[in-house]
């Protein structure tokens, strides 16, 4: 019975968590967020500076590079920023006709994708800069979406939706779905503030703003530069707002194989979490524990044939399973054998938590996009 009591304990909180980011999801940004007027020409004469980072992504920029020549909004730039390549992708961004810049030609001691992105700020014309992963890819109104948000005083990021096209990419479910609940998007009171970091893939930020700052110099030599980033904007002070999707604003993350997957994640998580408040803490594991417990309980119920806790913890793994697809569906393209296949992808996250645990403890490392990193 005291089992029992710290299940339904788990349950609850795991609930509590999920429903703030539906929340998230449901709300209506302007509700709560009055803008600044900061800004002394209407949006549509804003100049914008787009800077994609990039290392190795031929396969991916096409996909951006063509949702950018598609867009509503016109009145933008955009800037590729090698940093270190070994694929075609400086061959590709000269096709396209794009500005190209080779980090290595700019600091030749920084590397990694903040020199990337400062390294692309420098040399930007636009008075507002934007940010993107060279995996996003755009619907023809996204940049119209993310100006109709934004105003010079602050930093707005954006979460991405995650299309899918392989099943083993379902794998990222818990890792998709945990940053939200870490940057505790969808509380009460401000349901699209945080002091907590930002989504790297899309991060909009006046260039007045980002220099005044110190932009990426901020985070020089972190690996979760968008996590740190949003921190040290917030310690001096510098309002940051996250927007959902919108269905505009899309990315997939890990196409290359359950290995760049996992090595993905691995790099990641460990990180992020030291940089997650305790309260947040409580209920990642609150969703983990009742993933992996709840089919554990039925198991063991439906061995000792008692009816009552079987039926009992059935609705509880069915329920739980149910909730969770209804929420990670607002994420991202996400299957709906997550009903009840929930305890393997929770598991996988545990693995992949482990890993990275195993690596720091004994001074492991990882290949990234060729590029050694420590974690």
């Amino acid at each position: 019975m005291e089992n029992f009591f710290a299940d339904l304990f788990f349950f609850v909180v795991s609930v509590f968590a999920l429903g703030r980011v539906l929340r998230f999801y449901s709300l209506n940004f302007e509700r709560f967020v009055k803008l600044g007027t900061s800004n002394p020409h209407p949006h549509k004469e804003l100049f914008i500076s787009i800077i994609i980072p990039c290392r190795n992504e031929e396969k991916r920029l096409p996909k951006l590079i063509e949702s950018l020549k598609n867009q509503t909004y016109k009145n933008f730039e955009v800037i590729v920023v090698d940093d270190g390549s070994e694929d075609g992708t400086r061959e590709l961004a000269r096709k396209y006709g794009l500005r190209l810049l080779i980090r290595k030609e700019i600091f030749k001691d920084w590397e990694g994708k903040s020199a990337a992105c400062y390294a692309g700020a420098i040399f930007a014309k636009g008075r507002v800069l934007l940010f993107l992963d060279a995996d996003v890819f755009l619907e023809k109104n996204a940049i119209e979406y993310l100006v109709s948000k934004f105003s010079e005083d602050i930093v707005l990021s954006c979460a991405p939706y995650h299309y899918i096209e392989k099943f083993y990419e379902n794998l990222s479910a818990f890792f998709n779905l945990i940053p939200l609940i870490a940057l505790r998007l969808g509380n009460l009171a401000k349901p699209f503030n945080t002091n907590n970091g930002l989504y790297g893939p899309c991060i909009m930020i006046s260039r007045e703003l980002y220099f005044k700052t110190g932009g990426h110099k901020l985070v020089a030599n972190s690996i979760i530069e968008d996590v740190d980033l949003g921190i040290e904007l917030s310690k001096r002070g510098i309002p940051i707002f996250i927007i959902p999707h919108g269905m505009v604003i899309k990315f997939r993350m890990y196409p290359d194989g359950i290995k760049y997957l996992a090595d993905g994640w691995t790099k990641n998580i460990l990180l992020g979490a030291s940089r997650t408040k305790p309260a947040e803490i409580i209920m990642v594991t609150s969703i983990i524990a009742v993933s992996i417990g709840s089919i554990v309980s039925l198991l063991k119920y439906l061995i000792q044939k008692n009816l009552l806790f079987s039926s009992i913890y059935f609705s509880i793994y069915t329920g739980f399973g149910i909730f969770v697809f209804i929420v990670l569906r607002r994420i991202g393209k996400f299957s709906s054998l997550i009903i009840f296949a929930h305890p393997i992808f929770a598991i996988f996250f545990t693995f992949i938590l482990l890993r990275s645990l195993y690596l720091k403890a004994t001074g492991g490392k990882i290949y990234w996009r060729k590029r050694e990193i420590k974690l």
